[in-house]
């Protein structure tokens, strides 16, 4: 959408809250008119007017998220209208040649990509949040990962029994409605452990045993544990995964399950990786801790991220940060050489990560030896120093 056409989107909706907030206005004041107007008193009339009152209140109450999507049309239009003053430039000067034509599209893209983040923002508002877990894994601080497990499984629906009956050897942390998290190895004994957050479609249990073998592939064996994190809504498309709300909301939770490792085992070595989306949601987790509230990680895997929320390295608080993304890997096209989707691309030259080389697609980091390899070695704290933004 150009951004004229955002700026009357928000507008038009803008005056369709406001018509329909007075419109609940008039309402409130016919009601009490009608009743206390006419001189009638009473009990009775006192509590159909506090009940019609909580029923505007909530009413009301419904208007907030179409507030929100105002703000959301007003800030897309203003990132479009560079990107339109861009594109009529260069059709100006340059519009007649193949760099020009080359950089059209590369704007015209830009644009599509704002669009659809737009749209998955919008759809946001419009979807209700999951339901929180029976009892989170950092409420359990008095029992041990086999006791959660127990207690976890006695209320874990079909889909999350079947994968465990399939991974005898997982540890159940968490369940609740198409969120869990589980463990290879034991999380209270083990020296170091390291957390997997994976990325869009993840919260779909049909890919729940993929995520599995992928934890697997990077898990050391004795003496360490690791943690398959899917405590949160993935996106459950990429066009879904151009916004940030889900990385938002699942960042404090994040926050919160490392925190209560941290408090389990405070000597143990801790390892937090991103895969795809899920590097947003580390990213976020990492970027947004206060002091206080600083993301327990000794070191953080970005991989095949679309862009952190931080300018630089330095600003996700952790010792270590390391990237990775495949030279065959299309997420290339929303990270860009800088700046991604969502915000610095961790295998930027100027970004300050630890850059590992790789030829991996998308999908196949997982079975790369070599990737294997060098996540094993952040693990056991043997990794080289290597060469920041670097490949």
């Amino acid at each position: 959408m150009s951004s004229a056409d955002l700026h009357a989107a928000g507008a038009s909706l803008r005056s369709t809250i406001d018509d329909v907030g007075r419109q609940l206005d008039t309402i409130r004041r016919h009601w009490d008119e009608s009743l206390h107007g006419a001189g009638t008193r009473g009990d009775a009339p006192d509590a159909a007017l506090r009940h019609a009152a909580t029923i505007l209140a909530l009413t009301h109450n419904e208007l907030l998220p179409l507030a929100d999507a105002v703000r959301i049309l007003h800030l897309a239009a203003e990132l479009e209208a560079p990107l339109e003053s861009a594109r009529r430039f260069i059709m100006l000067a340059w519009g007649h040649t193949t760099l020009g034509q080359t950089m059209l599209l590369t704007l015209r893209a830009m644009s599509e990509s704002l669009d659809a983040a737009c749209a998955a923002q919008l759809a946001a508002l419009c979807t209700a949040e999951a339901a929180p877990v029976a009892r989170p894994f950092e409420e359990s601080t008095e029992l041990s990962a086999e006791e959660i497990h127990r207690r976890a499984l006695a209320q874990a629906p079909p889909e999350v029994r079947e994968l465990l009956a399939t991974n005898p050897d997982a540890t159940l942390l968490e369940v609740g409605p198409d969120t869990l998290v589980l463990a290879l190895g034991d999380i209270d004994t083990a020296d170091s452990v390291t957390t997997l957050v994976a990325g869009v479609g993840s919260s779909a249990p049909e890919n729940w045993p993929r995520q599995v073998e992928r934890l697997r592939g990077i898990h050391p064996g004795a003496g360490s544990a690791s943690v398959l994190w899917l405590g949160y809504q993935a996106p459950s498309s990429i066009p879904a995964g151009l916004g940030g709300a889900a990385a938002q909301r699942a960042a404090p939770e994040l926050r919160s399950f490392q925190r209560e490792l941290a408090r389990r085992r405070p000597q143990q070595r801790r390892v937090l990786m991103g895969y795809s989306y899920g590097s947003v949601v580390a990213g976020s987790a990492a970027a947004g801790g206060k002091e206080g509230d600083r993301l327990e990680a000794d070191a953080l895997i970005l991989v095949g991220s679309p862009g952190v929320p931080a300018r630089h390295a330095q600003d996700l608080h952790v010792p270590e940060v390391y990237a990775v993304t495949g030279e065959a890997d299309p997420i290339m096209l929303s990270a860009g050489p800088v700046t991604g989707a969502h915000g610095a691309n961790p295998v930027g030259p100027d970004f300050g990560a630890r850059v590992w080389p790789s030829g991996s697609a998308h999908s196949s980091y997982f079975e790369d030896p070599d990737f294997q390899r060098r996540v094993k070695e952040v693990i056991r704290g043997t990794a080289g120093a290597g060469a920041a933004g670097s490949r």
